[in-house]
């Protein structure tokens, strides 16, 4: 047989091995060092005595722990209360929508329009930045080799086929992944300056107990992308606005909300007052149809979407105020707002939220402000024709909307 390369090749493996044992039993020489330390009358003592110093230990015994008796939802669980709590968490929708999100958490909407200073941003965005917005749209659509078990299809004239299972990349993901890249356009665009004033958190966790016309009410919810600042949002609106609120008679606005006697009270805001960039500025949301759907398995309706929306930023913005003002504050001294974004990988929804009060109850009084657009679609389909990636109806309006959140202070 004719030697080659390949057969003329070595395994290393028990070369190394043989070289390490020979090495990891060569003793250790002698520099001269300690004799020199010991003639001059320095101490030379084993580090390990210091590093590693004996320790007494007292042994303790436990008896072992009771297995298999499950806790019980009733009244001896150790978190139950007499007085039930009304659960608002992630996947959760009221039937209602905006209309009742209102009613729950005391906002006037200002629907269609947005603050001058606002207005006044969308057209910073340069012309010439778009080519790069359709490069992170094929990259996070297309390009991604990721490959999961994408939801199963329904046909609703026959219940009852199986479909064939598909692999591709779950619309979470594609969302997750557009987001990002278009805040790091952002950041490009402004450069290190703004950057260095920004923040950006994924998967904060809010939460707020808060009580409203008798009924306490716990909002547990998770935010997808919390991005903060050095210093607060301005005010967008700082008089006082008179307007009724909507009538959900005969419905009460607790209608769709869970009732639990098990449960713990939590007013949680992810960052650190001591942090340099506390302050919240944007929240941005992930709308996976999957996960959040009703309960009665009626199709999600626009008006319930952006009513989560509202209840995510309302939650964030009031467990903000309790970590700057104090948890017993009512009317706030100065008001918070916070940007909104909401996506599901395909159409966007942008809103701003001005907390004025904590004081919920009733119809009268402070209100909290709530401006909002109709949800915009990004593009039209983004597929392969012919072996070619291809992107139809690019709306360049969204990436405009995007970057006027963006450089808002």
């Amino acid at each position: 047989m004719r030697l080659t390369k390949l057969l003329c090749k070595q395994h290393m493996g028990r070369f190394i091995k043989s070289h390490w044992f020979m090495k990891c039993n060569q003793p250790v020489l002698e520099d001269g060092a300690e004799a020199v330390l010991k003639a001059r009358g320095i101490q030379v003592v084993d580090p390990t005595e210091f590093l590693n110093p004996k320790k007494n230990f007292e042994r303790l015994t436990f008896p072992p722990p009771l297995e298999g008796f499950p806790v019980e939802n009733d009244e001896t669980h150790p978190n139950w209360h007499d007085f039930p709590c009304l659960m608002y968490e992630d996947n959760d929708l009221l039937v209602e929508g905006v209309p009742q999100g209102k009613v729950l958490v005391k906002t006037i909407q200002f629907e269609e329009e947005f603050p001058q200073r606002i207005e006044s941003l969308f057209n910073q965005c340069p012309e010439n930045i778009h080519h790069l917005v359709l490069r992170s749209l094929l990259s996070s659509n297309l390009f991604d080799a990721y490959q999961e078990k994408l939801p199963k299809l329904k046909d609703p004239a026959r219940p009852a086929w199986n479909f064939p299972r598909s692999l591709g990349i779950t619309s979470v993901r594609k969302s997750f992944n557009l987001l990002h890249k278009l805040l790091q356009l952002c950041e490009s665009i402004n450069g290190a300056e703004v950057a260095y004033e920004r923040s950006l958190i994924d998967n904060g966790i809010v939460a707020l107990s808060i009580e409203k016309d008798l009924d306490l009410i716990q909002f547990y919810l998770t935010v997808d992308m919390l991005m903060t600042s050095t210093s607060p949002l301005q005010p967008f609106l700082k008089k006082a606005v008179n307007q009724e609120l909507p009538d959900l008679y005969p419905l009460h606005h607790s209608i769709s909300l869970r009732k639990t006697n098990i449960y713990e009270k939590k007013n949680f805001y992810p960052i650190d007052w001591n942090h340099s960039k506390p302050h919240i500025h944007t929240i941005l949301i992930n709308h996976d149809p999957v996960a959040v759907k009703n309960l009665t398995e009626l199709p999600v309706d626009e008006t319930q979407i952006l009513a989560r929306n509202m209840l995510k930023a309302f939650t964030a913005a009031a467990s903000c105020a309790h970590k700057r003002f104090g948890s017993s504050v009512q009317d706030l001294p100065e008001p918070i707002a916070v940007q909104c974004i909401e996506t599901d990988g395909e159409n966007f929804h942008f809103s701003i939220y001005q907390l004025n009060t904590l004081n919920i109850n009733g119809r009268e009084g402070l209100m909290n402000y709530w401006w909002s657009s109709k949800r915009i679609r990004l593009f039209d389909g983004v597929d392969y024709c012919d072996g070619k990636p291809r992107l139809e109806g690019y709306n360049p309006e969204v990436f405009k909307r995007m970057y006027a959140f963006y450089i808002n202070s």
